[in-house]
């Protein structure tokens, strides 16, 4: 029921997304990500990297799971955690390297990107991290970016530190 579930939002543009309802939203979120196709135990940990303001997160975290959230962005970082205060959530870029690399900003759609493909021409410098270099990031996660889909994909959860 929309009535049991809020989101917080930075941009006025993205109210249009939820016009039929919070919940739908969340649920239209995971169809698009082909999650219900997974089976995902009760234990485990979900990790939302370029979390935005934690959509994803928030559906997962509702469902009782552990979530781990990861938001480059400040303004979206900000609303991530009002949306899901018991996440662990982190407002830090990933990458396959510690590097500062262009980040390239949509924060009407929420499609703001490290992968430069069919992004206008706004960005930021950011710095990023390699997720294993930091062990107050060490979760025993491998992350890779997929240039073809412009999504993360997160693989092998085996522990938290």
């Amino acid at each position: 029921d929309s009535q049991d579930v809020k989101i917080f939002f930075a941009r006025k543009g993205r109210i249009r997304r939820y016009k039929h309802g919070v919940n739908l939203k969340l649920c239209d979120l995971q169809a698009e990500y082909l999650t219900e196709e997974l089976e995902i135990s009760k234990n485990s940990i979900i990790i939302d990297v370029g979390a935005n303001v934690g959509e994803f997160s928030k559906f997962w975290s509702n469902k009782g799971h552990r979530v781990v959230a990861f938001e480059p962005d400040l303004v979206e970082f900000k609303v991530l955690e009002l949306n899901n205060p018991n996440d662990t959530n982190y407002n830090v870029g990933l990458w396959d390297t510690n590097d500062v690399l262009r980040f390239y900003l949509n924060n009407d759609s929420g499609d703001s990107s490290l992968l430069p493909e069919s992004q206008n021409g706004d960005f930021i410098e950011l710095e990023v991290k390699k997720l294993d270099d930091d062990n107050s990031f060490r979760l025993g996660v491998e992350v890779s970016a997929s240039y073809s889909n412009l999504r993360f994909s997160v693989i092998n959860i085996f522990s938290t530190k």
